[in-house]
């Protein structure tokens, strides 16, 4: 299907993320259903990373950069290869705009691009494309923080108990929606930025993100090769665990931690949040301006995110979740070096 470039309308889609909505799965399945897109005169990139297109990201950041888009493809503080790579994508995405309706690309490293990355990266898109759809996915912030924190745990970081203290201003702005959308909107235009609200405290909870993203985009998905759920966060007392193991460098790919992970796994899952109702509270509190004016000019007035904090546990659920990691941790050290793998373990309530 031919596209025709600026003068034929092509729309370039972008998905900045945000980190921790559902990304992974939904880069996944864009990958994996390229052909059935490209059927539709929707292409998929795939030179610009693998299936995440951080790569797009390190075009637009300037070259002294040290963002992970950067310094993983070896491109900072090297300008002779940094400019040959910006100079290929932008060659490349243009020869995909004359010869499709719409080019889709995704990446929540672009989430992090400064204001000035943003004006770089349309800069360099605005000659092959005639119209610009941004498209971002946003949580609560306070669900958004412990996604994270988990995640840090589980790649092998230390995270402090509950909420982030947000610290530096950049980690502050992590958190600002209406701060984040300005920038692109500046870039792209009001018209052309797409709010999603998911998660807990959204009137999407409990819908999925590959399905909530296609109907976004008003992308027919019926027949779509499906993907399993990816990056599930192990529960609270096993994150207690893994974190005191990354306090004893027992990280990620050592054959041990492998083990442990499979070992905690048995275990009945016990979802209660790290933190109380009052810490969320108070976490939340941080954004209210920021929510209040995301809503004001992005969703016509409706909040954004709904105040109900009853998932969270009146106490302080930390003492209760370090009980549980003890327990376990004395239930698998009764086991031995060879435990049966297939043996279901005890579970939280006995």
């Amino acid at each position: 299907m031919a596209g025709g470039g600026a003068d034929g309308g092509a729309l370039c889609t972008i998905h900045i993320g945000a980190e921790k909505t559902g990304t992974t799965s939904i880069q996944e399945s864009l990958h994996a259903n390229r052909a059935r897109l490209a059927s539709a005169g929707i292409a998929w990139p795939e030179f610009l990373g693998h299936r995440n297109h951080k790569l797009l990201a390190a075009a637009a950041l300037p070259v002294e950069s040290e963002d992970a888009a950067m310094a993983g493809n070896a491109f900072a503080g090297c300008p002779t290869a940094h400019a040959a790579h910006r100079a290929d994508v932008t060659a490349r995405l243009a020869a995909l705009a004359e010869h499709h309706r719409q080019v889709l690309i995704s990446s929540e490293d672009l989430q992090r691009l400064p204001r000035d990355a943003v004006e770089t990266l349309g800069a360099l898109l605005r000659p092959s494309f005639a119209r610009f759809r941004i498209v971002v996915f946003l949580l609560r912030q306070d669900v958004l923080a412990l996604r994270r924190r988990a995640q840090l745990i589980r790649t092998g970081h230390m995270a402090s108990a509950g909420f982030p203290t947000l610290e530096s201003a950049a980690e502050r702005r992590f958190y600002d929606y209406a701060a984040l959308l300005a920038d692109w909107a500046a870039v792209f235009g009001d018209e052309a930025i797409l709010p999603v609200l998911v998660g807990k405290g959204s009137g999407n909870a409990g819908v999925d993100s590959v399905d909530l993203f296609y109907s976004a985009l008003q992308i027919d998905a019926e027949g779509f090769a499906p993907v399993p759920r990816l990056n599930a966060s192990p529960d609270s007392p096993s994150l207690e665990i893994l974190n005191r193991a990354n306090g004893a460098r027992l990280l990620p790919g050592n054959p041990l931690r492998s083990q442990l992970e499979q070992r905690l796994a048995c275990f009945e899952a016990d979802r209660q949040p790290p933190a109380s109702r009052g810490e969320a509270a108070a976490f939340l509190s941080r954004f209210a301006a920021s929510n209040e004016a995301l809503a004001t000019r992005w969703l016509d007035g409706a909040a954004a995110f709904s105040s109900d904090l009853e998932s969270y546990p009146q106490a302080a659920p930390r003492p209760a979740i370090a009980c549980e990691a003890e327990r376990r941790l004395l239930l698998l050290a009764s086991q031995g070096d060879n435990p049966d793998t297939d043996q279901a373990w005890p579970d939280a309530t006995e």
